[in-house]
């Protein structure tokens, strides 16, 4: 089966996307009217569909069920190592910062349910929400990969993954459109619609339908695809620049856009796939997590150093900003993401 190292790389691209739009909009190149929409909230949509591709390629291809332990181990030692220091490290920025939080908001990130109890989702460390909903895919997977994937045709899950997604779609509309939420839930609208791990299901499940197109035909459709991915990257610019009205973006619309243009790379043997092989590529793509989970608190700490510079040239004080980032994921990659990846499945795997 051919590499699909490649996608590595785009994780990168990914997290780049989500600090831009988090902390760059206000910045030249990025505020310019025909930019500004490809720095919308679409990364974590792709991180989400990535992440059911890549389930796809690394379980589903040995045909047989899952053992749920040594599963969620797995999981558990590639995730959580590197968010459990980016937590503590949020827990002493908004300490130095002289920020309040509460313990009991401590205690739901530190279990991975923030998403789950509104208004917790963006406690302490807002990033991590979206390790809140991976936990939630990681723990389903199983199920799906056991008692799906396995026993259905290509066909019956293709039907199944479309229609939820459609549905997800419409439903996404109708819930920002109604007026009032019934029992009590119209306080936290917005989290319920933006942060709840159910609503973000659809583009894991888009992600793992590509991940079967990619298994069932890698061998027929590798070639030079270059061509084809240049067309799927301008449709999505296309996608992102019309910004369709109460279309949430944030939520999937874009999720088989994106499979499409995962499967693409991963099929592709052209230019694009040797530039993203590249040894500068794969290693930006491994420190993306670390840069990712990071973005949030180093903020907090880099305004609090710098705050003249902030005040006296934005864009200076988000390129030394940037360089910080790189820096502590660079650190935080070699320092306590792989040793601590390798030691717990080397002693308790």
């Amino acid at each position: 089966m051919p590499s699909t190292s490649q996608l590595t790389f785009t994780r990168f691209l990914a997290a780049v996307v989500i600090v831009v739009f988090h902390f760059g909009t206000g910045i030249f190149p990025f505020n310019h009217a025909l930019v500004a929409p490809l720095f919308t909230n679409v990364g974590i949509s792709f991180f989400f569909v990535l992440s059911g591709f890549v389930m796809v390629i690394a379980y589903t291809k040995l045909g047989q069920p899952i053992v749920y332990k040594q599963y969620w181990f797995n999981r558990l030692a590639r995730i959580y190592p590197t968010y459990l220091f980016a937590l503590l490290g949020s827990c002493w920025v908004l300490w130095y910062c002289h920020i309040p939080y509460k313990i009991d908001a401590l205690g739901l990130n530190l279990a991975l349910l923030q998403s789950w109890i509104p208004p917790n989702a963006l406690t302490i460390n807002r990033a991590g929400w979206t390790l809140s909903v991976e936990a939630f895919f990681y723990l389903s997977f199983p199920i799906i990969n056991n008692y799906c994937l396995l026993r259905f045709s290509f066909k019956q899950v293709a039907i199944a993954v479309g229609a939820f997604w459609l549905f997800c779609q419409c439903l996404f509309v109708y819930l920002q459109l109604l007026p009032q939420w019934p029992f009590g839930m119209q306080t936290y609208r917005h989290d319920w619609l933006h942060y709840f791990p159910p609503m973000h299901f659809n583009q894991f499940l888009v992600g793992n339908l590509f991940g079967l197109v990619y298994l069932q035909r890698h061998s027929q459709w590798v070639r030079r695809l270059d061509a084809w991915l240049l067309a799927i990257i301008v449709c999505m610019t296309v996608v992102l620049e019309v910004a369709i009205p109460m279309v949430n973006y944030h939520n999937g619309f874009m999720a088989p856009l994106f499979g499409v243009f995962i499967l693409l790379m991963s099929l592709n043997t052209g230019f694009i796939t040797e530039l993203c092989n590249k040894p500068w590529a794969i290693y930006l793509g491994e420190i993306s997590f670390a840069m990712y989970i990071l973005q949030i608190p180093l903020h907090y700490a880099w305004y609090k150093l710098t705050k003249p510079l902030y005040y006296q040239s934005a864009s200076l004080f988000f390129a030394t900003y940037v360089a910080a980032l790189m820096l502590l994921s660079v650190v935080t990659f070699h320092g306590i993401e792989k040793p601590m990846r390798s030691f717990l499945k080397r002693h308790l795997g």
